[in-house]
């Protein structure tokens, strides 16, 4: 049996109207701009900017880093628009290092569903947005992707 020795930080473990608000005027918004690549805070982003699909991207436990962001670069300079909710924003959040027991795993996972469907439900008001979104996720980010996008009845097997 594998021990835990991983440690739980407790805070709140359910979005509100405003800590859901602080994810996506806080996300990563990277997209080519001007023969520039734009790469910022969604609160940021100038109101003018021609539309293009969007990758709504879940970052992993440790936050929005280096590898987020060059696969944003890589996605804009491909025509693409990267946008991922920051879950560090929200200050008093659960935190925790792993392994943990799985109920915890669950109660983030929870929240970052959250933050992804919030964010795809405001996606439409954004001038950069042409109507067509894949979803991704990396790590801890991974899961709420497979939520989000999951049937709502059995894929068919396949014959043999």
């Amino acid at each position: 049996m594998t021990q835990l020795t991983g440690t739980v930080i407790e805070g709140f473990d359910a979005h509100t109207p405003e800590s859901l608000q602080a994810s996506f005027d806080e996300a990563l918004v990277v997209l080519a701009m001007g023969g520039r690549i734009f790469k910022g805070r969604m609160r940021e982003l100038p109101e003018i900017v021609p539309a293009r699909p969007v990758v709504l991207m879940a970052h992993g436990s440790s936050g929005i880093n280096a590898a987020v962001e060059a696969l944003g670069e890589h996605l804009a300079r491909r025509g693409w628009a990267l946008v991922a909710p920051d879950s560090m924003a929200v200050a008093g959040r659960l935190a925790y290092t792993s392994p943990v027991d799985a109920g915890v795993y669950e109660r983030i996972h929870a929240m970052r569903l959250a933050e992804l469907q919030y964010a795809a439900q405001r996606l439409p008001a954004c001038t950069f947005f042409n109507g067509f979104y894949v979803v991704a996720g990396t790590s801890e980010g991974a899961w709420p992707p497979r939520a989000l996008t999951r049937p709502q009845r059995p894929w068919p097997r396949p014959r043999a």
